[in-house]
């Protein structure tokens, strides 16, 4: 039997947003959760992670941040949505393409088609276009489908660019310039939107520390893009003028980070 533990209250009291939908899906073992924020500019709209949590506690607490940050970046970008996220904590990770993983994305589907639109999914940590093909065989609440199913396909090109004008414009505020020639950049994950962060900023020319708990991604990304691997539990200890954190989220410590240039913490 699976009740909501006192953590969970503990959150949701310190939440300001509109709705949080869970449940518990007993065949595939899986906590759903899918945090609506705020619907004032229109549908909540934002990514489905997929994780292995070490408590289900840990995965809601991702949903309310998560869902709040999409919020703001909503209304920032004058989007017509408005802030929304889901987890899937799942047991383990299934393989992409497996029977296991369809059949967990198919009754999210479901969910999020009971929702009759307040919640439109997209993608997000370890879900992709072929998962969003997926749920839209149950609902047409989906953004982010493959090119050959109609949709935009994989979104982290168009995240690393903008991260990338973003470190510019954050560095040209900081120091009069947004050129990266010589700049210490520290990525912290390499996946698929930290790989391709770290080609932009090679071809601007920065400086790169490469940072992943799979060092071999790292290395192969360090190879093409001329940086330099650092173990991932040495981040917070490493100057650097820019820190990119493109892993799991809550990580950034600024009271630890110390610049290359200076005492001062660098940009984040």
């Amino acid at each position: 039997m699976h009740t909501l533990v006192p953590v969970f209250e503990d959150l949701l009291a310190g939440w300001d947003g509109e709705e949080i939908v869970t449940r518990y899906d007993g065949p595939t073992e899986t906590w759903m959760f899918v945090g609506v924020h705020s619907t004032v500019l229109g549908p909540a709209m934002g990514g489905t992670r997929m994780k292995a949590y070490s408590a289900p506690g840990d995965g809601l607490g991702d949903v309310l941040r998560l869902s709040q940050a999409m919020t703001f970046k909503q209304a920032a970008a004058h989007l017509p949505y408005g802030g929304g996220k889901a987890v899937l904590a799942v047991p383990n990770v299934p393989p992409p393409g497996s029977s296991a993983r369809r059949e967990i994305l198919l009754r999210y589907a479901a969910l999020v088609d009971s929702l009759h639109g307040t919640y439109v999914t997209a993608a997000d940590m370890n879900t992709g276009a072929p998962d969003m093909d997926v749920i839209g065989e149950r609902t047409n609440h989906v953004l982010g489908r493959s090119r050959d199913r109609g949709g935009s396909g994989d979104p982290a090109p168009g995240t690393a660019l903008g991260v990338f004008h973003g470190i510019r414009s954050a560095w040209r505020h900081v120091s009069g310039s947004a050129e990266l020639d010589g700049v210490v950049v520290l990525v912290q994950g390499v996946g698929s939107v930290g790989d391709r962060l770290a080609d932009h900023l090679g071809e601007a020319g920065a400086h790169l520390l490469l940072a992943d708990v799979d060092e071999g991604r790292a290395e192969k990304t360090a190879e093409r893009v001329g940086g330099t691997v650092i173990q991932p539990d040495s981040v917070i200890a490493t100057a650097c003028d820019v820190f990119a954190p493109c892993a799991a989220g809550v990580v950034r410590m600024p009271r630890c980070l110390r610049s290359a240039a200076s005492s001062t913490p660098p940009i984040t």
